[in-house]
Order: C-alpha cells, then structure tokens, then sequence
C-alpha cells in the first residue's frame, strides 16, 4: 500500500478499506491518515470499528457503497451524516485506489454551527425535514429528510432556487403563493431576530411516497445575525402536524355545532312551548267555560248532559296531552321502563278501536282487521306502551285521511323464531292524501313545532315522535312509506316473547299466579272497598266512583288507621284495599309492605291498588316489589277503576 504515504499529511481525514470477501461486510479497514488517527474521540476506537461508529444510523447503505465501488458499479459516491463524538456533520466520499482491491474514504466536514449540532440531532426524529439556511449568502443545507422524497439531502443549494423549485413541486396550490412569500429570504431576514426567534407557518405538503396531502408547519428559528444586524443563519425545520390539525378542525367543528345545537334546541324549546301552550290552552277554556255555564243554572236541565260530556271530552284530551309531555321528558332523559304482562293481541286491538270508534265512525271510515298471520295471540309485552303506540299511529291515519276512507290494521307474526321471539309487524294502511317525506323526517326525528291551523285535528303531534322513540327502546323499528294521492303505510315491528321467562333478566313482568291467587272471587255478594286517602276532596270523589261501580266503600285516613282496621275485620272482609302512596306517617309503600307482613301469619293476600298522581310505568315496577298489586293513577276515571278491579279478578 505504497500509495498511502500520500494521505499522511493531508489536512482531511482518511481511510483506506480493503476488500476481504471473509469478513461479514466484505472488506476491513487498514488504513488511517494521521488526520484521522488524530481526531478527537477516535483514538481508542478499535480496528475495523471508524466507519461503524462514524455510520452507524447508516451502516448498511455505507456497505452496499463500498461493494459497488469495488464492483466498478459506481466511480464515487457520497455519504453525508452527522456524529455526536465528533460534535458535526460530515460528509464522505469513497472511491476506488489504483489496486482495485482498494477503496478510499476521504472525510470532509461540511459546516460548524457552534451549538447547534446536537441540538438538531434531538429533534430530527420530531421533524421530518431539517436544514441550515444562510440567508445572507443564499444558501440552504438539507440535514434530514424523513419523509418525503422531493429533493436531495446532505447538500449545499441556492435557497431562492430551492424555495421556487421545491415548494412549486410539493406544496398545495391553495397555499403556493402565501409559502412562497413567507419563505423569501427577504421576508425572514425582515421578520427573525434575536428578539423574535421563531416564525411558523402552517400549509398542506404534497408527500409523494405516500401520494396523499398532509398538514405540515415550517419553522424558521434564529441562529446568528451578520454584520448588518439581520439574521445570517437559520435553522428550517418542517413538522408533521396533520393528526393535531385535524383533532383541532374537528374540535372547533364539534364546539361549532355544539353551539348550533345549543341554539337550536333553545329554539326548539321556546317553539315547543308556544305550540303545547296553544294545544293545552283550548281544553282548559272549554272545562272553565262550561263549568261556567253549570254553575249559573238553578235547576238540572237535560242540556247539563252535554255539558258534563263537553267536559269529560276537554279533561281527557288535557290529561292525554300532559302524559305525552311526561313521556317526552322521560325518553330525552332515557328514564323510560317497561312492565310486562301476558296479554291478547287481539283483544288489544279492540280496546283501542272502542277508545275511538266514535271518532273512526263520526268521519266515515271504513277499518279492516287481519290477525289471519298471527299463530300466537297471546304474548308478553308491554300493554300500555303497545297501545300506545298503535293508537297514536292510527290516530294519524283516521285524522288525516279525507272522511268515508280506508284504513286497514294487519298484524304478522314472523314464521322465524329467535328462542321463544318473534317479530311481529303491526301495518297500519291508509288511502289518505300522503305525506312529504321531509315532514315524515321531522315528526320521526325531532319533536314537532308547527303549530299551524289544525284546530279539527286532535292531539298535540308528539304522537309520532314518542312511538319511535319507545319502538327504539324495544329494540324495534318504525318505518313509514308513503306517496302523495296514494296513502301512507306505518309499519312497526317488535320483537315479542311468548315466554314470560325472556324478560326476567332485563325487564319487569307481572306474574299470571300472584293475580289468580289474590283475585280470586270472594264468597258472598257484598264487595267492600277499603280506601286509605287524608284528602278529604279526593276520598270522596273516589268513593263516589266505586259506588258508581256497586262497592261498598269503608275509608281510612293514615297508614296505620287502614292496618288497624285490616286486621281488626280479619282476612276476606275486604276485596280490596286502595291507598294513596303519599300519606302521612306510614305511606302507601309501608303499608303494603306491613300488610304483606301480616298475611305471612295469618294467610291470605289482599289485592292492593296504588294511586299516585303520575301515571308512572316506572313506579309501577317499584312499587311490585313494595307488595303492590297494581299501580293507577289517582285521578282515574270509572272506566280505568273497572279496568283495574278486572285485572284482579274483583
């Protein structure tokens, strides 16, 4: 290796490797020039280690440099890095000896920024592009290129012609301009200083090697000022902020729409107002006005007939109209339950068409019934919520479709079991004059606020809106067809057990036995009502009620009057108790649960009906396991008193 003795007094460092096909990399360093040897912090590095401690983040593609040259696949090729021991970036460049066993590495350093070089090696894993601009000079230095492939690193350009070249090539167009202008050399020198040492930007970057834009931030971060006092070099620096963009895009967008649902719902709120009002207003005028009227007579005349009945008519359509109120405050705080109960479907069904058979006869439509689907005609659901939800449907459809029409009720029972369910479709068909299916989104979806002309029309329109909320909530599903001049076609399916058993676990359901037990007929033909109520008012109203319906009524005005008189009269005196649920002392719930103490000793089990003045579902889940046998409300009217009294079995 004669020729070697050449590189002993040259001012850069050297390095010969020879090719040695034994070794794992293919060749071992045999050579170092005094200017190397003497370097800092390679004196103790031991043989065959310089380049892998020079090259060690780029090691592998240093190899594959050297076996190309000594393939004569290339004549020289440069490799630039930067290394901690050495405090600087460096470049090297390789090339084959006159014995083409050799390879020379001839080490260069590129740039000195005192303080700067370690600090760029701690942020060029955050930054995907890192560069030394001198702005005075022109000039811009590429350390690190992470990710991206739009230009070459570890190189010496012109700046102007960086920023034309470049930026055109990977910035989007939306934002070439305004990059441009922010990048100018003038233009940084003007705004950086040792006063303000940073300056960002914020653009979408072209990345090609994954063919897609993403949101970045350019940096440019004050080093050193020239003789003139303006900024001389710079760091650049280009960060990934796409993931931060976009949570700050969608934030914004989420406190935006908060905003706007804020404001909406406030709308809605005060629209919804104006409209109940209205709806609740007019059954109250008609109670005042004809009480008004029954009040001023001095003698029963036979016109006080329809007065009473204009009145019970009003008093209905307000009580109807509150509990929808209730159900709506109730399913937007998802405090919405479920009683289940064996019932018929078809017996279902003529209930409600009793409700409002009148009004279905007193517009001329013609109702068709088809149950020939359905296998299982007793089921367990929901009774109340059910009929609820058929009879606001079919409300809809005897209002809205033109007198003498056509409304047909099918009911199917899927032919498919899921265990012991089935999905049965109840289908309400109209020949009425359609519906826009924009107003259908709104009625489904939000609670309606028009508040137009619909005096003919009962109810308040929230109809619609709490069936598919509480067909939501029994996992079932509403949908509406329908076509103008053609009709409209609602078709609800629920999923129903018929097997109690299915609702045990989620659900309250209501035990065949315990009624047969407690209901049974008692002997004799005096059924005697005892009746727990401190209201004076309200005791004889419901006692007025009940011997409307043939009770003997005895009363009691506290909790422990009512046991007392229970256990001094002994088992089968009563056929049943009813009790307020908010008494003085001992309440309705304490009372139950003393009763069903007592009849543990001395047998029997009394029927007792609660009366609270909501018309809760949920208090009649809790109240099932306080010793209530049924739950009503407490301004029931006679046909609800009987319907209870039969439930038991009285």
């Amino acid at each position: 290796m004669e020729f070697t003795k050449a590189f002993d007094n040259m001012p850069v460092g050297v390095l010969v490797v020879r090719r040695n096909l034994e070794k794992n990399n293919g060749f071992e360093e045999v050579y170092l020039n005094d200017a190397l040897k003497n370097k800092e912090n390679l004196a103790d590095i031991s043989d065959n280690g310089i380049l892998l401690n020079l090259f060690s983040d780029r090691y592998d593609q240093l190899k594959q440099v050297i076996n190309d040259i000594f393939e004569e696949k290339k004549k020289t090729e440069v490799i630039s890095s930067y290394n901690v021991c050495l405090g600087g970036y460096f470049s090297t460049e390789f090339y084959l000896a006159g014995d083409k066993d050799y390879c020379i590495c001839v080490f260069r350093e590129e740039m000195e920024i005192v303080g700067s070089r370690n600090i760029l090696a701690a942020i060029k894993d955050v930054f995907y592009v890192v560069s030394i601009c001198n702005m005075k000079y022109d000039t811009i230095y590429i350390f690190e290129q992470m990710r991206g492939d739009e230009h070459a690193t570890s190189q010496m350009i012109n700046y102007t012609q960086y920023v034309s070249q470049v930026t055109e090539k990977i910035i989007s167009k939306e934002y070439w301009e305004d990059v441009v202008k922010f990048m100018d050399k003038d233009h940084i020198r003007k705004i950086l200083s040792e006063e303000n040492r940073m300056v960002s930007f914020e653009y979408k970057r072209y990345i090609s090697t994954e063919k897609k834009l993403l949101w970045s931030r350019m940096s440019f971060i004050w080093l050193n000022n020239d003789e003139t006092g303006k900024v001389k070099e710079c760091v650049m620096l280009v960060k990934d902020i796409h993931e931060e963009k976009i949570k700050e895009i969608m934030e914004n967008k989420s406190l935006r729409c908060a905003y706007d649902v804020s404001r909406v719902a406030n709308e809605s709120k005060n629209a919804f107002l104006r409209h109940i009002g209205h709806h609740m207003k007019m059954p109250v005028n008609y109670i005042v006005g004809v009480t008004d009227m029954l009040s001023a007579s001095k003698r029963y005349y036979d016109d006080n007939e329809v007065y009473i009945k204009k009145i019970k008519e009003a008093s209905n359509e307000l009580l109807e109209n509150i509990n929808k109120i209730v159900d709506v405050s109730r399913i937007e705080a998802g405090d919405i339950e479920f009683l289940f109960e064996r019932i018929s479907i078809n017996e279902l069904l003529k209930e409600i068409i009793d409700e409002i058979g009148e009004y279905i006869s007193k517009r001329g439509h013609v109702l068709n019934i088809n149950l020939d689907n359905v296998v299982h005609d007793h089921v367990f659901i929901d009774k109340i919520r059910l009929k609820q939800i058929i009879k606001n449907i079919l409300l809809n459809a005897v209002q809205y479709t033109e007198d003498y029409g056509k409304i047909d009720i099918t009911v199917v029972e899927s032919k498919q079991k899921f265990g012991d369910i089935f999905i049965y479709r109840f289908i309400i068909e109209d020949n009425g004059p359609g519906i826009d299916k924009r107003i259908i989104d709104n009625a489904v979806k939000s609670i309606p606020l028009e508040s137009g002309s619909r005096s003919e029309k009962l109810g308040i329109g929230l109809g619609l809106w709490i069936s598919k909320n509480i067909i939501r909530v029994l996992n079932g599903e509403l949908k509406i067809e329908s076509e103008k001049g053609v009709g409209t076609k609602c078709t609800v399916s629920v999923p129903i057990s018929t097997d109690k058993n299915y609702f045990q676990d989620g659900y309250s359901s209501i035990k065949d036995n315990t009624i047969s037990e407690i209901g049974q007929k008692l002997k004799g033909d005096v059924k005697r009502i005892l009746i727990v109520q401190n209201l004076i008012t309200s005791k004889n109203a419901l006692r007025q009620k009940l011997i409307c319906l043939g009770f003997a009524v005895e009363s009691a005005s506290t909790g422990k009057e009512a046991l007392n008189m229970y256990k001094e009269n002994g088992t089968g005196y009563y056929s049943a108790i009813m009790t307020d649920t908010q008494l003085p002392e001992k309440n309705g719930y304490d009372l139950a649960l003393e009763i069903r103490k007592y009849e543990k000793k001395s047998g029997g089990c009394i029927p007792i009906i609660a009366m609270s003045k909501f018309e809760g579902f949920e208090d009649n889940i809790y109240s099932k396991g306080m010793g209530i046998t049924l739950q009503i409300d407490k301004d029931a009217d006679i046909s609800v008193l009987r319907a209870a009294f039969d439930k038991v079995n009285i």
